[in-house]
């Protein structure tokens, strides 16, 4: 009877406890992770982020009137609204300039730029950018562009 219950598999055999280091190391890493969750939401550190509105943009190069004179047509297609305000136009001879100041930019709105203002340093193959710079002059971002055909007579 005795060599029964010698090799007979143990009830208690596949029970095995947790090492006590892995539930200390456990127990660090959930404080850890608690105290970043806290500490942001006691800081604010989210709420200062300014994020970059979306929306599509459609840019056009078209003759407007019968001397070959082209203009620059910018359409806001969709997306977000933005506050004219904190967008401009960049790579333009004026280097800089308020394309939609003081209105609020929403699907369809459209603004023209006539082809004397296309002239150095936004030639011919370079590129316009239109930028968003968050409120405050904080952070800004390129959120269209578009590249003036080589072909294109700005003249």
């Amino acid at each position: 009877m005795q060599l029964k219950t010698l090799f007979q598999p143990d009830a208690n055999a596949d029970e095995r406890g947790v090492s006590p280091v892995i539930g200390v190391i456990l127990m660090v890493a959930i404080t850890v992770i608690l105290a970043a969750v806290i500490g942001t939401f006691v800081l604010g550190l989210g709420e200062d982020v300014n994020s970059t509105p979306q929306a599509t943009w459609d840019f056009e190069l078209e003759d407007f009137d019968s001397d070959d004179s082209l203009e620059l047509r910018i359409t806001h297609n969709g997306g977000d609204s933005i506050d004219g305000d904190l967008l401009s136009l960049e790579g333009l001879d004026a280097g800089s300039i308020d394309v939609f100041a003081g209105t609020d930019v929403t699907a369809g709105t459209l603004h023209t730029i006539p082809s004397d203002s296309l002239t150095s340093p936004a030639d011919e193959g370079e590129t316009v950018r239109l930028v968003y710079t968050a409120e405050g002059g904080g952070s800004s971002n390129v959120i269209a562009t578009f590249d003036i055909p080589s072909d294109a007579d700005l003249s």
